[in-house]
């Protein structure tokens, strides 16, 4: 098993077989005590098909229409809140499945108890043919600086980036763009008051003088 906290980081796989293969992806989620939590499983058959652990009743036809590229990054994010449990899988950015859990959903009345785990291990099978690799997708926090504004604010996917703009009359000190890496944030600007800034330089320039 793998140590994965699915509800803080979606998870994105890559495959690239083609429709017609039989080749899938099998992925499921068990909590700290190794029970199982849910999962998902992805069929290339005669179409693109999903199936979801002790919730669908069969494979079935995603919704909407699924890129047609062979090269596909799936992104299966899971969250829950007031509104229910909700999973929503993408590909290649478009998003081809949001549901919401619940009785009406789900045809196995042990859904509820399952899905409602929390996931901190997840495990692919044998069966699973079809993925390349898995890997989390990495976010910063949102990017909180002194006497300034950022935008977008709140938590910024990997090799985005964010403005800085320092209120008046603070000048910034440093790149006013800021990029998400994967180790975290490229830069942490700072926004400083211009007086601050010129007595510094005249206090330096005076004490050199006097050391001369």
């Amino acid at each position: 098993m793998i140590n994965y906290d699915l509800e803080n980081s979606p998870l994105l796989v890559k495959t690239n077989s083609e429709v017609g293969s039989y080749q899938g992806v099998e992925v499921y989620f068990y909590n700290a005590e190794e029970d199982l939590a849910g999962g998902v499983r992805l069929l290339f058959s005669s179409s693109l098909k999903y199936w979801l652990s002790l919730c669908s009743g069969s494979f079935t036809d995603f919704p909407t229409a699924i890129p047609q590229e062979t090269n596909k990054v799936w992104k299966i994010t899971l969250t829950r809140n007031s509104g229910g449990i909700r999973l929503v899988i993408t590909c290649n950015n478009k998003e081809v499945l949001n549901v919401v859990l619940s009785d009406t959903t789900c045809t196995d009345d042990k859904w509820s108890r399952i899905w409602s785990r929390d996931v901190v291990k997840i495990k692919f099978t044998s069966w699973d043919e079809a993925s390349d690799y898995y890997r989390l997708e990495r976010l910063c926090p949102g990017l909180s600086v002194e006497k300034a504004q950022v935008s977008p604010s709140g938590d910024v996917k990997q090799n985005n980036v964010v403005t800085v703009t320092c209120l008046n009359p603070y000048l910034l000190l440093g790149n006013h763009e800021v990029t998400c890496l994967s180790t975290g944030w490229s830069v942490y600007p700072e926004c400083r008051e211009c007086g601050i800034i010129k007595v510094g330089w005249v206090v330096k320039k005076h004490l050199s003088s006097h050391l001369t």
